[in-house]
């Protein structure tokens, strides 16, 4: 008898889709990807390029997905940034940029990244971009 699968994301390219396959299989997730040979238009009026595990490894596809946006956060959150008014290293990203990115990803499926890195520092206040500043 055939196992039931499950959509656990939809994607705009074919490229998104197997990135998170690979990340899924090398757990030992299988995956299917399905709608990827489409017409970007076609895919897009069917719901995207759609990625699906078996329904009894979707808690394991969900939780691995799950750590790697937290691996990803964590990475970002250890850059440190040297405040060019005080010259203090306690430095943090604008909540702002990330939320709007985290938002944004899971609103169309698919990684956002913050356009421009906003930091702001802990002790003065100052915010700044940090496309042109050194860790």
């Amino acid at each position: 008898m055939h196992e039931v699968l499950v959509t656990i994301g939809t994607y705009t390219t074919s490229a998104d889709a197997y990135i998170v396959k690979g990340l899924l299989e090398s757990a030992g997730v299988t995956c299917y990807i399905f709608d990827e040979n489409m017409n970007f238009m076609y895919s897009q009026a069917v719901g995207g390029i759609k990625l699906k595990v078996p329904s009894s490894q979707r808690i394991l596809a969900i939780e691995i997905l799950s750590q790697n946006q937290k691996s990803v956060s964590e990475e970002l959150s250890e850059e440190k940034y040297e405040c060019p008014r005080c010259g203090s290293l306690e430095t943090e990203y604008k909540k702002s940029s990330i939320i709007i990115s985290f938002l944004a990803s899971l609103l169309f499926a698919i990684p956002v990244p913050p356009v421009k890195k906003k930091l702001k520092c802990k002790v003065c206040g100052f915010g700044w971009e940090a496309d042109h500043t050194e860790k």
